[in-house]
């Protein structure tokens, strides 16, 4: 078969779960004789087309300027030249699948454009973008877990938060009609996709009680582990301290702070923290722990990994933390 993954980013320039999963799969497939081949949006002079390829995966890369806020959300309602770049896609790849993986800054008509030319899509729901504009559940204005939209007043509330532009509180039911009608172009665009993966039962049930998703479209297939670099574990020194490690990105949600807060209360003699991650892909929250760090000797940060190093890294840990909030 010949399947198209579409995804938001991908490598080198963006590294995170739902891009490495991507690459996974569609390395797996190839192995097992599909073809795969990646649509993306990326960062660069728009208008322009890149086509190479990544880790053995074929990419074909759409152009669409500087990246803000703004532009990823506007692009759900339109955007003419993604969508043109997606139709030239389609026509390269002449693909017999579409795996959906994430549709932040795309537009959501590629799904009609999908759809009328009849092919099977399935997506995977890797986070609540399309439930959620802020994607993670978690609002902006007190940091709190969110339930969902409420008449979209607090998903308006949650912009205005994220833009740092407080004025737009006052022009919230403004604002609230504008999240109501992204709901609406979204449910449209789940139409055109016969069948959900949702990588854990939690996320599956989520959708099917906010009415996202029907139960018969949504079924639960958990994300495996590309097992092939694992080592076994190098056992520290019988007296040494407890080695403490966290892994993966540095960013508020995934709640980095309150390991290291937690660290602050432990005798630095008998347990140690690294953290490994990118510390500039949100370079505020990476100074915010560094700062808070500073007095804890027993706290270092290692910065991003390789593929091959995570396995070096584990290899040396006792006990991986998932503060994630």
């Amino acid at each position: 078969m010949r399947i198209l993954h579409v995804i938001h980013q991908f490598p080198p320039n963006h590294i995170g779960g739902t891009e490495i999963y991507t690459h996974t799969l569609a390395s797996h497939l190839r192995d097992l004789g599909h073809q795969s081949i990646v649509f993306t949006p990326e960062t660069g002079l728009r208008g322009q087309y890149r086509e190479d390829s990544w880790g053995g995966v074929p990419v074909f890369r759409a152009l669409t300027g500087r990246s803000s806020p703004q532009a990823t959300f506007k692009a759900t309602f339109g955007d003419p030249f993604l969508q043109r770049a997606f139709a030239r896609a389609l026509s390269t790849a002449d693909p017999d699948l579409i795996h959906v993986h994430h549709l932040m800054g795309l537009p959501a008509a590629i799904c009609k454009q999908i759809n009328e030319l009849g092919l099977p899509v399935v997506a995977t729901l890797h986070d609540y973008w399309l439930l959620c504009p802020n994607a993670q559940l978690l609002t902006n204005y007190d940091q709190s877990v969110c339930s969902g939209p409420r008449l979209w007043l607090n998903c308006a509330r949650c912009a205005a938060a994220r833009l740092e532009q407080p004025v737009l509180n006052v022009l919230a039911p403004v604002t609230a009609g504008v999240m109501a009608w992204r709901a609406r172009i979204l449910r449209k665009a789940m139409e055109a996709i016969q069948i959900f993966v949702a990588p854990t039962a939690f996320v599956r049930d989520l959708f099917v009680q906010k009415g996202v998703i029907p139960a018969d479209r949504v079924i639960h297939i958990p994300h495996g582990v590309d097992t092939e670099m694992v080592r076994p574990r190098l056992p520290g020194p019988a007296d040494g301290p407890l080695r403490v490690a966290y892994l993966g990105g540095i960013s508020w949600q995934k709640g980095v702070h309150v390991l290291v807060d937690a660290m602050s209360l432990l005798e630095p003699s008998l347990v140690t923290l690294r953290i490994y991650g990118d510390m500039t892909a949100f370079p505020r929250y990476g100074q915010r722990l560094t700062d808070r760090a500073a007095s804890q000797p027993n706290t270092s940060f290692a910065g991003h990994l390789t593929r091959a190093e995570v396995w070096d890294a584990l290899a040396v840990t006792d006990v991986l933390v998932v503060p994630s909030l």
